[in-house]
């Protein structure tokens, strides 16, 4: 199965993506930002692809660039939402629209049905993406998942 190709742009073993997730417009939570909070080093130590001397350094690339890398490691910080921002810290090319993760979503099921035919230990919320997005049914999908719709996101 094809993969995202912005999500899976990665030269490494590992491609680990940080993912803020908001219903409106893109937008990082400042507590990955801030260093007295120290979220982006806990986050760090316990995947256990970087090293605890690479954690700072690691974290601050992070908080500057929305991205960072060894010979091991990937690691990028994601946002999905409504709309992309060129004004906040995540490259635009690491920001996603709903928009497209929705119809990612749809198109995958359809050209990948036999892969995705065997569902039993799904969760309700993952089954019911498949029969909308077999359905084609975004708005549904939209709607089931809180998101806005997009006549009200025009506005």
């Amino acid at each position: 199965m094809q993969d995202d190709p912005v999500v899976a742009d990665c030269d490494t073993y590992i491609n680990l993506i940080l993912l803020e997730v908001k219903r409106s417009r893109v937008n990082i939570n400042q507590s990955w930002l801030c260093r007295e909070s120290n979220v982006l080093e806990r986050v760090l130590k316990s995947t256990g692809c970087v090293s605890v001397d690479e954690v700072g350094v690691a974290s601050e690339s992070l908080r500057q660039t929305g991205k960072w890398a060894n010979e091991l490691a990937t690691i990028r910080i994601f946002v999905i939402g409504e709309q992309k921002d060129g004004q906040i810290l995540v490259p635009i090319e690491q920001q996603l629209e709903w928009s497209a993760v929705i119809q990612f979503c749809v198109n995958r099921f359809a050209e990948y049905a036999k892969q995705k035919s065997s569902i039993d230990s799904w969760a309700p919320d993952g089954l019911r993406l498949k029969e909308e997005a077999l359905r084609k049914g975004t708005r549904e999908i939209r709607y089931f998942f809180g998101l806005i719709p997009l006549e009200e996101n025009a506005r």
